[in-house]
């Protein structure tokens, strides 16, 4: 199987993150459609038996990969106020280490805007 783009690296992440040791020549591809009902069965069983659960709360948002990714899939950089860092994907450095105010809004919820304190 051929993977491009960021999917590509995720070996490098998980034998990054718990040093582990696989067998890299039978990876696969969830998103794979030959794949769809097995990891559909997957989740159903995991879901049943309480090891998986569904929540409203923050995820971690990778903008280039389009998707919610785990916590030891994100690069954690310590900052102490107003930085630019480049961002995959993006042309121009970005602002992080300032917040004024957010609100966001929480699919199938009552309230209207949600504004953490």
């Amino acid at each position: 199987m051929y993977l491009e783009g960021p999917v590509a690296n995720a070996p490098n992440v998980v034998k990054r993150a718990n040093g582990s040791s696989l067998d890299w020549s039978h990876v696969a591809f969830t998103m794979d459609p030959q794949l769809g009902k097995a990891v559909t069965e997957a989740f159903v069983r995991l879901h049943e038996e309480g090891c998986i659960y569904r929540s409203s709360r923050l995820v971690n948002w990778s903008c280039t990969l389009r998707s919610a990714i785990s916590d030891i899939e994100v690069e954690k950089v310590e900052i102490s106020g107003s930085t630019l860092l480049s961002i995959p994907g993006y042309s121009d450095k970005v602002e992080f280490g300032v917040l004024v105010k957010f609100a966001y809004c929480v699919e199938d919820s009552d309230e209207e805007w949600l504004r953490p304190a």
